[in-house]
């Protein structure tokens, strides 16, 4: 991952860190960031979705929650970005 990617992830990251209730706009505002940033770039769509991951598996429980309401609302608006495996 190259340094500027690596910044950007890290600043996402330092935002993350702010979910600790449950804020609609703060929740909204990192969804509208973690597409924008993850739109042309899958290695930072993925560094994404593992930052939230973490915050998930680390955060009291009241944080945990905020954190599925975002991994929630980013699959909602960024519902085309995703492949969904199919059966044959």
């Amino acid at each position: 991952m190259s340094t500027e990617a690596d910044e950007t992830c890290a600043d996402y990251a330092d935002a993350l860190k702010d979910l600790t209730i449950n804020s609609k706009p703060m929740i909204t505002s990192l969804t509208m960031l973690a597409q924008e940033l993850g739109a042309h770039d899958v290695t930072i769509a993925c560094r994404i979705g593992e930052l939230i991951e973490r915050h998930i598996r680390t955060s009291s429980p009241k944080a945990k929650l905020c954190g599925f309401y975002l991994m929630d609302s980013i699959a909602t608006v960024c519902y085309t970005h995703l492949t969904l495996p199919t059966s044959d």
